[in-house]
Formats: structure tokens, sequence, C-alpha cells
């Protein structure tokens, strides 16, 4: 008869380590799902087997050990863990994140070392979708609990019209709660390897990813054409979806060969960062109503300062510097309920350039946006640009004078279908639209990703909580 220990001593866990109740969880700028809820609590251990023993802080079990932390369960034949460390070993190992009794996915390995900060290491590891064995490596490093900085264990295969059929897959370098590396490479079959290694720290907390939004379009995208934030399952109270102790202070560092950017006048412009650095402040949503916002719904104020080596091609021969600074506010002026919001957001850009041109962009926009109890969203935007001075760089300069972005996203069981359409008024034209199809399980997510305007289709397979 298996005998079963629970160590769910949070009181004696955080009197052996006081550091432990203040773990939090990250992200930079990778796109993924973010975990159901986050909390400042610790997690929840449990331990079975056949035989164990405890002594002081630490335990060992074996035969047919099952054990539990937080999101994730391994099975194995023997395992050790030292609560006081949160490290432990376990041999011939299962393991997995998801619920249900037949997982979507499961790791295999001859042994697992678990590390601080929610890290795993796996020895002759075999990743299974289903009974399927997908993926095989000597050795692989993993964080569970969503606190990676990627979860893209997938090469992810896509097509678009200027580069042909492309594989790219997103390397973790370096992987802890404040700072994060990671290398994006992609192969094209018409223009070779292209690349993008970003560094981001952070300065006063955790590289937490905020729930909210931001002015850009890239934000509006990553809004719509991602899953939900939250998996399946029941809602997580939005008091929960704000990070505790998370960096609203970032410095960051990019280097890139050949990046593709969306540019709407040249679809085919190339741009090398050799290097950018810069830092990023993030300031709470300004609020003049007295209904607080669901956090998904915020849109943040922002300031980033960033110096950078560049080229573009088509371009300029040679490399140019640019010094740059950004700084964009959103205003939540009209109670409308923490789930509907109709926000005015200002933003303005000073560029100046080593070739002595001098620059300056403005932007004035109105965002309604709804939120749905399911996690359904709907947005649209009006936004007005205007100019100054002289830029070297089509990158920088405004293509789109005068637009309306509409996008929503819809969930339903375990399906979602996104779309995004932007609207040029003074061409009077849809300049461009994308679309989202996927589905979703507890701890598994696929999806297809179309864009209209570059003829891009792609798909990506992530796995939630690790």
């Amino acid at each position: 008869m298996k005998l079963r220990i629970c160590l769910i001593l949070c009181l004696l866990l955080s009197a052996y380590d006081p550091v432990f109740a203040q773990d939090s969880v990250g992200e930079p700028d990778v796109v993924r799902p973010q975990p159901v809820c986050v909390s400042d609590q610790p997690e929840k251990i449990s331990v079975e087997g056949r035989q164990w023993g405890l002594l002081g802080p630490k335990i060992w079990a074996d035969g047919d050990v099952l054990f539990q932390r937080g999101s994730t369960r391994i099975w194995a034949s023997s395992a050790e863990y030292d609560y006081n460390a949160r490290t432990g070993t376990m041999r011939d190992v299962m393991f997995t994140t998801c619920c249900a009794k037949r997982p979507d996915y499961h790791i295999r390995a001859s042994e697992v070392t678990l590390l601080p900060n929610q890290k795993i290491r796996a020895r002759n590891a075999s990743l299974y979708l289903g009974k399927l064995k997908v993926l095989t490596l000597p050795s692989i490093k993993l964080r569970t609990g969503g606190a990676s900085a990627s979860t893209n264990v997938f090469p992810t295969p896509g097509f678009n019209k200027n580069d042909g059929f492309t594989l790219s897959q997103i390397l973790r370098i370096i992987d802890n709660d404040q700072f994060h590396t990671t290398a994006d490479i992609c192969l094209t079959t018409n223009n070779g390897v292209q690349g993008q290694l970003t560094g981001q720290y952070g300065i006063n907390g955790n590289l937490d990813r905020f729930p909210g939004r931001f002015l850009t379009y890239d934000s509006l995208r990553s809004d719509v054409l991602d899953l939900p934030k939250q998996p399946v399952g029941e809602p997580c109270p939005p008091e929960m979806l704000e990070p505790p102790g998370i960096a609203r202070l970032r410095g960051f560092g990019t280097f890139t060969i050949k990046q593709r950017t969306y540019d709407i006048e040249n679809d085919n412009l190339v741009v090398y960062r050799q290097p950018e650095f810069g830092l990023d402040y993030i300031g709470r949503q300004i609020n003049f109503t007295k209904t607080k916002l669901d956090p998904r719904l915020d849109i943040y104020p922002e300031v980033i300062a960033t110096w950078g080596h560049y080229k573009e091609t088509p371009g300029p021969a040679g490399f140019i510097d640019r010094n740059q600074l950004v700084a964009t506010a959103g205003l939540n002026i009209i109670p409308l309920g923490p789930s509907t919001t109709l926000q005015p957001v200002i933003s303005h850009t000073w560029s100046n350039y080593s070739n002595n041109d001098h620059y300056q962009q403005s932007a004035f926009a109105i965002d309604a946006s709804h939120l749905f109890p399911n996690s359904s969203f709907a947005s649209i935007r009006y936004i007005a640009r205007s100019e100054s001075g002289t830029t070297p760089f089509q990158f920088d300069d405004v293509d789109i004078f005068h637009e309306y972005q509409g996008a929503f996203q819809v969930n339903f069981s375990k399906h979602t279908i996104g779309l995004v359409l932007s609207y040029d008024i003074d061409e009077d034209d849809f300049y461009n639209w994308e679309a989202l199809y996927g589905w979703r399980s507890d701890c598994l997510a696929s999806w297809l990703r179309w864009n209209n305007r570059m003829e891009r289709l792609s798909f990506h397979v992530t796995l939630y909580n690790l």
C-alpha cells in the first residue's frame, strides 16, 4: 500500500528559506502564454512512494514515486529532495505539466535534477506528444511554472513571399528571474540565415511579463494573434494577473543579422542592429476614474531610451548611429466598468543621428476595448501621426498618417479565432490583415497564423507552464 506524505508546509518552507515566498516568474519580449495565475505564495509540494523517509529538510522515496511541485508532476523509480535548497534527483523519470490522466505531452528521461528557481535538468530526454516521440536530446534544461524566457521547444516552420520556406527556433542562453538572453535563428530558402540575439535585465525586479498592453502595433498583434494568456480552466481573478516583484525599469540589448522589418512602403526591408542598447521604464496605468480596470486592459505609460548602430538594406551604405527617446501615455478617463475602456493615448519620439539628421514623430490615438468573461477580446483604434525633420532610415519614418486598427479574438471550448485589420484612411485601403486559428488544452497549444500582406504562413506549438 502506498504511503503518502504531503509536504504542503508553506510556513516550514519559509522558515527554512526566507526568499522562497518572494520568488516570481518572468518573461521578456518573447511571445508566449502566461500561467493561469501568478502569486507570491510558495508552490505546494507532495511526494508519494512505496517506501519513504524524512530527515530534517530532506526526503527520499522508492518505488512508483510521484512528485508534484506546482503544476509539474514527475513519476520516477526513486527520488531524493531537499526542500530547504529546493533541489533533488530522480531516476527513470516521466514528467508533465498536464492535469489530464492522458497528458497531451510528457517527457521521459533517465535522470532529472531539480534545481532552484523552478529549473529542471533532464538527461537522455525524449519529448512525446501523446504517444508519439517527436524529439530526443542527450540533455535539456527547462524552467517550469511558466517561468521560462521561451516555451518554443519545437522549431517553427513557415513560408513568406520574400524569404520562401523558413524554419526558426528560439534558443535560451541565459534564463533566470532577472536576466534573460535568447537567440532567434531563422533558416530561409531565399535569403540564408537570419538571426537576432536579445538580452534583457530587470534592474529593479524580476522579468515577469506585464498582463496589459502597449500602444505599438506589435502589442496589438500579440494580444490577438497569440493564444490567451490564461490556459483553459477557471478564469484567474484580475488581482492575481499582476505578478509581484515585477521590474518596471529594464535594460536591454539586441544584435541582429538581416532582420525583417514591418515597413508598409517596403515589405522587403532588412535592418541590421549591431548593436542596439536601451533602457525601458514601464509605469502603472494612469487611471482618473474610481473604477479599476482589469489588468489586461491597461495601456501602460512607457519611456524608452536607446542608442544603436544601424544599417538597412536597401538604404544608405554603411552604418549610422542613432540616439532615440520615446514617451507614451494612455489615460483612462471615462468610467465604463472593469471590462470596458475608452482611452486616449499620446506618444512622441525624438531621434538624432550621427550624420547630423534630426527627426521627431508624434501620435495621438483613441483605443476602445472590451474583455469578455471567457478572455475573448475586441479592440478598435484610431491613430493620427505627424512627423518633422529628416531620418536616413525607412524603418523610422511614418508610413500611415491616419488609420484604424481593429482586432478581436474569440475563444470557445478549446478553440481560438483571431483577426487584426489595418485600414489606411488617407488611401481608403485595408492595407493588411492577419488571422489566427488555434487549439489549446491545459498544458499544450498549437496555432496557425497568416499575414496577408507578407503572404506569410507559420505554424506554432508551445507548452504551458514550461
